[in-house]
């Protein structure tokens, strides 16, 4: 089997999503999207971030992936933890720094204000440290937030008439979120015309599935690529296709598929893509 991926699609739609034609140069020139992020938002100016800095790597890599769908502090520092990358969060802040996020956390937050003066030192500097990067992150990246916005303008207005909501994306189609209605704590929509279920949503959770919309339209067009160039694809997972070969032409049949993957369809012709596959007698996850 001949094993491949899209590599970092969601981060490289992102940029194209919004427009960030200096990241997707970066790419373009072979520095991965997450040093990218580093020096153009972090102050990293370095050589190659993740031999020099593994830590502030992993935090720029985190940065991206969960700070760019609108995820807050909390969930923020709880993902860092369950991912037992706790270190990328004990780093050392102002008193200013400490009263600022306690006067965010008590407006928005009240039951986490509350608990913080009771908490271990280290599990506040997490908390603090959690909230400025987020805080960090949203001020560095205006045009993202730009996006969310718009995007939950369109919702409210939308909700206001309790009608459905229908977002055109750049390959062809459409994201529809049917009903749309105000709730004492934000925006439900139906997202199945007919549907019964509600779901609470707003600008930047609209932004993360134009983002993933437009990751799976990319990835069944290089899928498509790959089964007319005569390949047998067995499997898909995500952005990972899973093509069975004769054990004679895997290493051929490897580099066809990482080229075939790293033709994206007219629509989004200036984003780089890249590919990472490896050969397997069985799959494994």
């Amino acid at each position: 089997y001949i094993v491949s991926d899209l590599a970092n699609i969601e981060p490289r739609m992102t940029a194209f999503q919004i427009g960030d034609s200096d990241t997707l140069d970066a790419i373009r020139g072979g520095m991965s999207i997450y040093e990218a992020h580093a020096r153009m938002t972090m102050g990293w100016t370095g050589g190659k971030l993740k031999e020099e800095d593994p830590d502030l790597y992993t935090l720029a890599k985190v940065r991206v992936l969960q700070l760019g769908y609108g995820s807050g502090w909390a969930k923020f520092a709880d993902t860092v933890a369950a991912y037992g990358q706790k270190q990328i969060l004990d780093m050392d802040f102002s008193r200013s720094d400490e009263v600022d996020f306690l006067e965010y956390a008590s407006k928005y937050m009240p039951a986490k204000a509350t608990l913080y003066p009771s908490l271990p030192v280290d599990e506040r500097r997490q908390w603090v440290n959690a909230w400025i990067q987020v805080m960090d992150f949203r001020n560095k990246n205006s045009e993202l937030i730009r996006w969310w916005k718009g995007y939950d303008g369109l919702l409210k207005d939308t909700a206001n008439e309790g009608g459905d909501l229908l977002i055109d994306i750049s390959s062809g189609r459409q994201l529809k979120y049917f009903r749309c209605r105000h709730e004492p704590d934000g925006v439900t929509v139906a997202t199945q015309k007919g549907s019964i279920r509600r779901t609470k949503s707003y600008g930047a959770n609209i932004f993360q599935n134009t983002i993933q919309a437009l990751a799976r339209d990319c990835f069944a067009y290089c899928m498509n690529q790959i089964a007319d160039a005569g390949f047998r694809v067995v499997l898909h997972v995500h952005d990972e296709v899973v093509v069975e070969v004769e054990d004679a032409y895997a290493l051929h049949a490897k580099a066809d598929i990482q080229e075939l993957m790293s033709q994206g369809p007219e629509w989004m012709k200036n984003v780089p893509l890249e590919a990472e596959a490896f050969i397997t007698k069985e799959y494994c996850k």
